[in-house]
């Protein structure tokens, strides 16, 4: 259909009464006279509509097609999302909270060796926190220790804690027990640790509140035990007494 500049009356009819190609011519208002407007029959309006019919078939299945693909890719997806959410809930890990023992003790006696106790593992840096109670004791060894897999050799522990002999709070820098600041304890009375390691860096920090007192830094940035310098995740705890007597139980092991 053309439409040319100035003016146009369009005309309309019923298809059934005119067939075949209408012509009108129509003048414009400058006289002059404009292209004829065209109708086109019922005839070649099917023939028009076969055509369409034919390239839009193709153009459907395609369509149809790429929509059940589509459909299909979203279950996909959905199900893995569940799945994901399934096993993350099932193995804590990175940022997740694991409340390994809220509100439950772990007690180690002298004389049986290391008890170990396995939480999910670590490869990135993580805070763990947990309430210690050393022994009736002031002349014995009780350590809490971290390491990758149950161990049975303190040397094979990274991180470790001690209620040393000395009368004071240590951790392990390296090939030495320390302390930035002395934090001595009392037999009988509950510890707060909280520590931040850093697994992939090989360091870990170490905070301590005692009782009726505020946290105070133990050490920052201390190297993991140097024969166990090459550990790259943590996924165990493990306490033990360094003697023949005596008890060492920590409570509410929290990973973060």
């Amino acid at each position: 259909m053309e439409l040319p500049r100035g003016s146009y009356v369009p005309r309309f009819y019923r298809r059934d009464t005119h067939e075949g190609i209408l012509t009108e011519v129509v003048p414009t208002q400058n006289g002059k006279q404009a292209s004829p407007l065209l109708e086109i029959s019922g005839t070649q309006d099917l023939e028009l509509r076969k055509d369409a019919d034919k390239l839009l078939g193709p153009a459907v299945l395609w369509l149809s097609f790429l929509l059940v693909i589509a459909i299909l890719l979203c279950g996909w997806l959905i199900y893995q999302n569940r799945k994901l959410r399934e096993r993350s809930a099932v193995i804590p890990g990175g940022n997740a909270t694991a409340q390994l023992s809220t509100g439950k003790c772990l007690s180690t006696s002298g004389g049986k060796g290391w008890t170990n106790t396995p939480f999910p593992i670590q490869t990135g840096i993580f805070s763990a926190s947990f309430d210690a109670t050393p022994g009736a004791s002031l002349r014995i060894n009780d350590v809490i220790a971290f390491s990758d897999g149950a161990q049975t050799a303190i040397n094979k522990f990274a991180v470790l804690v001690a209620f040393s002999e000395t009368g004071y709070i240590l951790a392990r820098n390296g090939n030495s027990y320390t302390a930035a600041n002395a934090i001595r304890f009392s037999p009988g009375e509950a510890y707060h640790f909280r520590l931040v390691i850093d697994a992939p860096g090989h360091l870990y920090s170490v905070y301590v509140t005692p009782p009726h007192s505020s946290e105070t830094i133990l050490g920052t940035n201390f190297a993991f035990r140097s024969e166990a310098a090459a550990v790259k995740s943590l996924n165990s705890i493990g306490s033990m007494v360094d003697s023949s007597s005596g008890t060492i139980t920590y409570c509410n092991f929290i990973i973060d």
